[in-house]
């Protein structure tokens, strides 16, 4: 009643449409106001939020420096050339940011600025990740093994949201042991940053990349040993026998391998003086050995302490008896049929051969197959004969290989299973052949099978795949069963007007080829029915196939992504078509995103040439990043990519100079050495002349480290120092 007192309402009338607006607007004020503190609410806790996050993943790290850092007892270093000194010349993972040593632990922090930009952290055992490597020429040294330090994506996660991490170590030294970081955090388009400084407690070396300075003294990581072990540590051996043991000494800091072999008799008897064993683990049983086992030592060189012990019964193989296994069935005249699988067992006869270490050898010695039809009709064919050994008459260099085509053999142990292949010719007999050998002692054994003749006149068609590729090409292949010479005719339809082909020039013998072109629309999916026909032989039923064409949607991608392109040069990305067998030749390209300076790419040989021009004035150009790349491909339309497009910033503006690049170490330019370390820095005093400036380096070497630079004139007479430094070029005066 109030509600309708506010508003003068009659309650016998209603509301007058002048009331009724009033009201409206009221309450849409009203819920105006609301929505306009919700979202105001919502935007301010999204930025406290953003706030309070990354404050919290800078503790974190901060908390973790402290803690590994403070008391760090050995090294501490900023690794700047992990991946420079792989022994291969390949790139190796990870690259940690920082490496902190001490006697029992080795701490890696890794920041990886390129990809994630997450911080990772990972701690191991010095005697695991420390191992002992052999140098050209003699001697040893300590290093990282740096797989079993792991990938850096594999360590504990310790931040997100990472935008830069720097550290400095430049003051580590007897006097001052300072180590600083600083680190950039950037979430839902708020920024925080922070740096922290840490003074040490210890006398510490500043890492350098040699670890044997490290641990040296009372830390040195000596090999230790801590077994020795025999491969096989037991096995039956005949007399007059033969066998090679290997030994694997097992350790901390990668031991010496070198044994020293032994072998003694079970004592009964004395041992024969023609059983004896070399240096390299090759044992020989005399014939006239008395003893009816014997022990085999192998004794550490490096730790006489730790010995690896094998025994040897003394066995005999006295026979080997070859026949197929129950589950192999044939048909009522004792005959296996084609794409039948024939188990096999070999059963062993003498002392001891139930040794798994007895080896046996399985192979198919011979293959024949039968004089098919009347001589001087189609499809007649003449007796052939495969065996395992070399036959030069058929042009073979190896039997084997021939065989392969029809018999395929699946063998573990006393165990074999004989597939025939439908390739094989009905009526073929078939020989197989195990050898059990026995320290240098063998037995043999064949078994010959037939193949049933049944099936005789069957036509099988056979596919290198089940689809059809656009631009693509799929094999067929003919087999009339017992005429492998027979000829075959081809025939397809739904060929879609031309665009589903076979060869032109004949489409009859065993095997041809289909062909799509590039005219068949992308997205779509085309059945084609394939017919091969008997030529000569009547009583052959033809046999059709049907196979599906498909057409792949179309994408591109980049090898190296991102890219990473410094001003003023071109780089060059390789580019992967999928879906498009003739590649990207065809195709032009754009970036969807704007990117300033940025020349429009091109393809050329295989790549995406990118280029971005220098700046005008004074102006430098900042870092790009999650490019679109469109392409326009011919017959397809348009694609599109995601490429990262990272513009290489190492640019110094110079008085009176529009633009003046300098590049840093590494940048192929051709003013500084790959690898910038000090001994291949350039002479102090020498010039370098690159788009119409010149720069003249200064190198001090009267520091314990060396420090180098360039210089630069202006226009204005002024001479402008820069110093090299992390990775970096710093103005020293101005």
């Amino acid at each position: 009643m109030k509600l309708f007192k506010l508003f003068k309402i009659n309650d016998n009338k209603g509301l007058s449409i002048v009331e009724l607006l009033a009201a409206i607007t009221v309450a849409s004020l009203v819920v105006i106001g609301c929505g306009a503190f919700m979202v105001s609410a919502s935007k301010y806790f999204s930025r406290e939020s953003a706030e309070t996050t990354m404050q919290e993943e800078a503790q974190l790290v901060k908390n973790l420096l402290n803690n590994v850092v403070v008391d760090t007892q050995l090294a501490i270093g900023r690794v700047t050339n992990w991946d420079a000194d792989a022994a291969d010349g390949t790139m190796v993972e990870p690259q940690p940011t920082l490496i902190v040593f001490g006697k029992e632990k080795i701490f890696f922090l890794g920041y990886d600025a390129a990809d994630t930009q997450k911080m990772y952290y990972m701690e191991k055992d010095a005697k695991d990740v420390v191992n002992r490597v052999t140098l050209e020429g003699g001697g040893s040294k300590l290093d990282i093994d740096r797989t079993a330090v792991g990938a850096m994506k594999d360590w504990e996660p310790l931040a997100d949201h990472l935008k830069d991490f720097t550290i400095t170590l430049d003051r580590i030294n007897k006097n001052a042991r300072i180590f600083n970081c600083t680190m950039d955090f950037e979430l839902r388009n708020r920024t925080y940053k922070t740096s922290h400084t840490i003074t040490l407690r210890n006398n510490i070396l500043d890492y350098n990349g040699d670890v044997a300075q490290i641990y040296s003294g009372n830390n040195t990581l000596d090999p230790t040993v801590t077994g020795v072990y025999i491969t096989p540590s037991n096995i039956a051996l005949p007399l007059d026998g033969d066998f090679k043991f290997e030994s694997s000494v097992s350790g901390l800091n990668y031991p010496p391998q070198s044994v020293t072999w032994a072998v003694e008799g079970d004592g009964s008897v004395p041992l024969s003086t023609d059983t004896i064993i070399d240096e390299y683990g090759n044992l020989h049983i005399s014939d006239m050995e008395s003893c009816q086992s014997l022990k085999v030592t192998a004794t550490s060189t490096f730790d006489p302490n730790y010995v690896g012990i094998a025994f040897v019964p003394i066995g005999s193989l006295n026979s080997l008896t070859l026949l197929p296994t129950a589950k192999a069935v044939p048909d009522d005249e004792g005959k296996y049929n084609l794409g039948q699988t024939v188990p096999f067992q070999a059963i062993l006869q003498g002392k001891y051969v139930e040794d798994k270490s007895i080896t046996i050898n399985w192979s198919v010695t011979k293959l024949i197959f039968p004089a098919v039809g009347t001589e001087g009709s189609a499809g007649y064919q003449e007796e052939q004969i495969f065996q395992s050994f070399d036959d030069p008459d058929k042009g073979d260099v190896d039997g084997k290989a021939e065989i392969a085509k029809y018999v395929r053999l699946t063998a573990n142990g006393a165990e074999c299973s004989m597939y025939i292949s439908p390739q094989a010719r009905p009526g073929a007999r078939i020989t197989l052949q195990a050898i059990a050998n026995m320290g240098g002692k063998t037995q043999t054994d064949n078994y010959t099978i037939e193949v049933s003749s049944k099936s005789a006149g069957d036509l099988i068609l056979y596919t290198d795949g089940t689809e059809l590729k656009r631009n693509g090409m799929l094999r067929v292949r003919a087999t009339v069963i017992g005429f492998d010479n027979e000829e075959i005719e081809w025939s397809i339809s739904n060929n879609y007007g031309g665009r589903v082909t076979m060869p032109a020039k004949s489409v009859s013998g065993q095997e041809i080829e289909i062909r799509a072109n590039n005219a068949l629309d992308y997205g779509q999916k085309y059945t084609f029915t394939l017919t091969a026909k008997a030529v000569a032989s009547t009583n052959i039923t033809e046999k059709t196939e049907s196979r599906v064409i498909t057409i792949k949607p179309v994408s591109i991608s980049f090898k190296e992504n991102p890219v990473y392109v410094v001003v003023g040069q071109p780089a060059r990305v390789p580019v992967i078509v999928e879906g498009l067998e003739a590649g990207g030749q065809n195709a032009t390209y754009r970036v969807m995103k704007y990117v300033r300076n940025l020349v429009s790419p091109y393809y050329a040989n295989g790549n995406l040439v990118i280029a971005v021009t220098p700046p005008s004035g004074s102006q430098k150009l900042p870092d790009y990043q999650g490019s679109t790349i469109q392409a326009t491909l011919k017959n397809v339309g348009t694609v599109t990519g995601n490429l990262s497009i990272h513009v290489f910033n190492s640019n110094i503006i110079i008085e009176g100079y529009n633009y003046c690049y300098v590049p840093v170490p590494g940048d192929k330019s051709g003013l500084f050495p790959a690898s910038a370390d000090n001994e291949s820095l350039p002479t102090n005093g020498s010039t370098r002349t690159i788009n119409g400036i010149t720069y003249t380096y200064y190198v001090n070497d009267s520091v314990p480290s060396k420090t180098w630079g360039i210089m630069v004139d202006t226009p204005g007479g002024k001479t402008l120092r820069y110093l090299y430094k992390s990775g970096k070029f710093e103005l020293v005066n101005k």
